[in-house]
């Protein structure tokens, strides 16, 4: 999906930032349900509960055919220490081995979600919109130890500085903190959506729904999760929330997820 990103007329002497990623990291602690299934990893109760098939394991991210095994990817095993390269990346494999052997595989377990190929956010009240692209929605689960991670990279072209600085500040809200005076969370986007491969809009975040977040929090003693964040998760459900899934997670006590740019290059808009 192409990303479009139209300066709104305040923006339009900032600086302009050609190229622009944000990579956003979420830490989820995994809780196991109150009925143990005979699921030994929290990946295996996502490969049973994921019915409608929108995630799907990356088997192995480094390419088979030796000539695409390009120097990047040479640096990750000449910079990671050995039990490092063995976590991610499993045991060395000797002469004979096969390469569908799960002994020795990586601890490091990795799904991808499928569908979801943009975002359109609104950062403050009467600012245009910017539509980004989503390279990737990926989770991250790790043999024997109860933490997941979710990982969702985001970007686009020619976007004002100005702008870029506010969606890094706003994009990776979980929930409002607050509300202003006209209902809107007050270090949230004014409007964020996911969008699908057609442009259909797939989820919408509610933090302007005060009314609600005050009554979980109240009944559950924990502050929701907005929406749209509960959508891409999904199967994922938060601990306390009565919605009922085969995935329970909880969280420490942050409002947002941890985030990481790429600044490639930066030039004056004319």
């Amino acid at each position: 999906m192409e990303a479009k990103t139209p300066p709104s007329s305040a923006d339009t002497a900032s600086p302009l930032v050609r190229h622009f990623r944000q990579s956003l990291l979420w830490p989820l602690q995994m809780m196991s349900p109150p009925d143990r299934d005979r699921a030994r990893h929290h990946w295996q109760r996502l490969v049973r509960a994921d019915l409608g098939g929108v995630w799907h394991r990356v088997e192995d991210e480094l390419p088979a055919d030796a000539s695409n095994f390009s120097e990047r990817h040479y640096k990750e095993f000449v910079a990671f220490l050995p039990h490092v390269r063995r976590f991610v990346y499993g045991e060395s494999r000797g002469v004979g081995s096969r390469p569908d052997d799960p002994v020795g595989g990586p601890a490091l377990k990795v799904f991808r979600r499928h569908g979801v190929a943009g975002m359109r956010i609104t950062l403050s009240e009467g600012q245009e919109p910017l539509v980004l692209s989503v390279a990737h929605v990926d989770l991250y689960f790790f043999d024997d130890i109860d933490v997941a991670i979710l990982n969702v990279e985001v970007f686009g072209d020619d976007i004002p500085l100005a702008a870029v600085c506010d969606l890094m500040y706003r994009f990776g809200r979980a929930y409002p903190t607050a509300w202003d005076e006209s209902g809107r969370g007050v270090h949230n986007a004014d409007r964020m959506e996911w969008l699908g491969l057609d442009g259909e809009v797939l989820a919408r975040a509610d933090t302007g729904n005060r009314a609600e977040f005050l009554a979980f929090t109240c009944l559950h003693r924990a502050p929701s999760t907005s929406s749209h964040w509960a959508f891409l998760l999904h199967p994922l459900v938060l601990d306390p929330s009565p919605v009922e899934g085969p995935l329970r997670y909880g969280r420490s006590n942050t409002t947002a997820c941890r985030s990481r740019p790429t600044w490639p290059s930066t030039s004056r808009a004319p």
